[in-house]
This record gives C-alpha cells, structure tokens and sequence, in this order.
C-alpha cells in the first residue's frame, strides 16, 4: 500500500466556486482562439531567443521610424508584444496550477487504486475461504483485470476510440 499523502476533502461548494472561476476567467478573454495542430506546426515558436529578437526589434522600430516598411503597423506590432507578454504571464501562473492539480490527481489516483487493491486481495482471500457473497464480489471486480479476447476472424473489428487528457 503507498503512503497517503492526500487527506482532504473537497466541498462541493468550492469545487463549483473554482469551476465557475475558471469559466469567468476565459470569458474576459472573448479574443482566444483555438488551433488545430496543422496550424500549430505552421506557426514559429516563440522561446527565450525569440523573445528578445522581437522586444530589440519593437525597441529600434520605435526609435527609428524612418526604417519602418509601410506594410508594418508599429500600433499592431507593440499591441500583439504586449499581449503576447500578458498572455505568457498568465500562461506561466495556469500552467503551475495545471501541474499541481495534475500531480494532486495522480497521487489521489494512486492512493484510491492501492485501497481498492487491497480490498480486492481481501476479498479473494475471503471468496477462498467460502465466505458467503465475496465470490460474486470478486468476479464483479476481477473484470478489471480480465484479458481481452481476440474478435472472431469473421467479425468486424470495432474501431479503436483513444480519449486523451
């Protein structure tokens, strides 16, 4: 059995508080949009080096306007840096809570699947002594650890549905 690391309880009430938090936060957000991963792969990244190529380069474009393409906006350029900045603090701050209700999660996972383990050796152990009613208990939980059969070679295979997180 792994050490319980988590023992709390989370009321319902906050639960919905934060639910309905998290919906109030993007709806202040009306301008987001969503990529598919095709546009994804088109779009240049943006890292450190990135980063400050383009703060240097809004700097000199201030300071020398002379030098600006006509098909550049300066307005647009600083609007889409500046937003780009907000967006990457407020990324920075979702993603650190993201990463600690995912780790809180796979702790609590654990810690519920390591006690349903040990009832389910106990009633094993308890269906094998004859105790009355763990045999049907055993069987309902012993579907999970069921292999699965390959389909009839005349059957048409089921499609394959795969839910990523």
């Amino acid at each position: 059995m792994i050490k319980n690391l988590i023992d709390v309880e989370l009321p319902l009430e906050v639960e919905e508080q934060a639910i309905q938090n998290i919906r109030n936060t993007e709806g202040l957000f009306t301008f987001l949009i969503g990529l598919n991963s095709e546009e994804r792969k088109k779009l240049t990244k943006i890292g450190k080096r990135s980063l400050d190529f383009v703060e240097r380069s809004l700097m000199h474009e201030k300071e020398n306007k002379g030098l600006i393409p006509a098909y550049v906006g300066l307005d647009e350029f600083d609007r889409d840096y500046r937003l780009m900045v907000q967006l990457r603090r407020i990324t920075a701050l979702l993603d650190s809570l993201s990463a600690k209700l995912k780790d809180t999660y796979m702790q609590t996972g654990a810690e519920a699947y390591s006690s349903a383990r040990e009832f389910y050796n106990a009633v094993k152990r308890a269906a094998c002594l004859g105790v009355m009613g763990c045999d049907v208990i055993e069987r309902d939980l012993s579907a999970r650890y069921k292999r699965q059969t390959q389909p009839d070679s005349e059957t048409p295979e089921e499609p394959v549905v795969t839910v990523s997180k």
